[in-house]
């Protein structure tokens, strides 16, 4: 993620709201704290936890877990800082249908990996699930 931070932020105090739907059921709707999201998707809080304003650039890869079904998601994420302020907003489109899900025996933990970008203030959100390139039909 790259943005500009408004004002300082302590990320171990940063409370997300997750959505994850399946078509227009909710799936998960639940609140957490950034390090605790993270640590629940196999990554973690890394540089200075208390970045100044200014200038903030950050990278999570995301594993998601085995138990999400095959299907088509959409994740939505808005977070706070303690102070109530707007963190960031993103708006994932996951795509886990039979033709890209893993089956647990192929060795492959790639196409669960979820990378994200957003402007650190949260007015724009983007996100893609990294999947196999289709196989093209004769």
């Amino acid at each position: 993620m790259n943005g500009h931070l408004k004002e300082p932020v302590d990320l171990t105090r940063v409370t997300c709201n997750v959505i994850m739907k399946f078509g227009p059921v909710k799936m998960l709707d639940k609140q957490y704290r950034l390090p605790d999201l993270l640590e629940n998707l196999g990554a973690r809080l890394s540089g200075d936890p208390r970045p100044a304003a200014g200038p903030w650039q950050q990278t999570w890869k995301l594993q998601l877990p085995e138990a999400v079904p095959v299907a088509e998601h959409r994740i939505l994420l808005r977070a706070r800082t303690d102070n109530g302020q707007n963190f960031l907003a993103l708006d994932i489109a996951l795509n886990f249908s039979h033709r890209f899900h893993p089956s647990p025996t192929s060795g492959r933990t790639d196409s669960r990996m979820v990378h994200a970008h957003t402007d650190a203030d949260g007015e724009q959100a983007a996100g893609a699930c990294q999947t196999p390139p289709r196989p093209q039909r004769k």
